[in-house]
């Protein structure tokens, strides 16, 4: 379990609770237990960073595929064009036509 301990001049600390018995009274009750607390407030901040770049690097993922996809289409046009000019030029004869 996740604590959040807030102190008086504004900070916090979040602390990592857990717990567990190791040994029982006969009526079930806990007769010893052993917990630890670590405190795990720079993973918590390191998360929260983490998700806040994720935030900022989502959408501008999204623009940089759209920009390939347009680029990618763009050129394939002109290479289709300039397919085009060099089969017409393979297909004549005439080398007038050949140097205009």
């Amino acid at each position: 379990m996740s604590i959040v301990f807030y102190f008086k001049d504004g900070s916090y600390k979040w602390i990592l609770d857990k717990g567990k018995t190791v040994e029982k009274h006969d009526n079930r009750k806990p007769k010893c237990i052993i917990s630890t607390h670590t405190d795990i407030t720079k993973s918590r901040k390191n998360e929260s960073q983490l998700k806040k770049n994720l935030q900022l690097i989502i959408p501008q993922n999204k623009r940089l595929h759209n920009f390939t996809h347009i680029v990618s289409h763009n050129l394939k046009t002109h290479i289709g064009d300039l397919k085009n000019i060099l089969e017409f030029y393979g297909d004549t004869d005439n080398e007038t036509k050949k140097k205009n």
